[in-house]
């Protein structure tokens, strides 16, 4: 007789639980680097005075992995094995399903433990500029 497996947890149960695992240690990693993308240097221009931040050694290939599984697991319930597909907003507060424009699925992933986590390990290299923008 062929026992029948535990039913999976909910994803958010399993986002939860890698949250714990992957961010057990506090605080960022020795190697974490920043850089800054200034605009006006790029082929981009038009988007000075604004920037982009690179950050790199957040997370170790173990964390990523870990990550990465969680957020597999929040594939939809219905069965199809995908998560919704992105739509595009048209204005108004409004979004429409536009495949000719945005072709993908998308994930919306709540997990205040996981954003806790993420925010712990890079917070020092946006701080600066968070307080400037309070």
């Amino acid at each position: 007789m062929t026992a029948t497996p535990p039913p999976a947890p909910p994803a958010s149960a399993t986002a939860a639980a890698a949250a714990n695992e992957i961010f057990s240690s506090s605080g960022p990693p020795p190697n974490l680097t920043a850089t800054r993308i200034d605009f006006s240097k790029t082929d981009l221009p038009e988007y000075a005075p604004s920037y982009a931040l690179l950050i790199d050694h957040a997370f170790s290939q173990r964390e990523c992995a870990a990550l990465l599984a969680a957020a597999e697991a929040s594939r939809s319930s219905d069965g199809s094995g995908c998560w919704e597909k992105a739509l595009v907003n048209v204005a108004g507060g409004r979004q429409r399903l536009m495949p000719e424009v945005r072709d993908c699925g998308r994930i919306i992933w709540d997990d205040e433990d996981v954003v806790a986590g993420i925010w712990e390990r890079v917070k020092e290299c946006v701080e600066e500029d968070i307080g400037r923008l309070v």
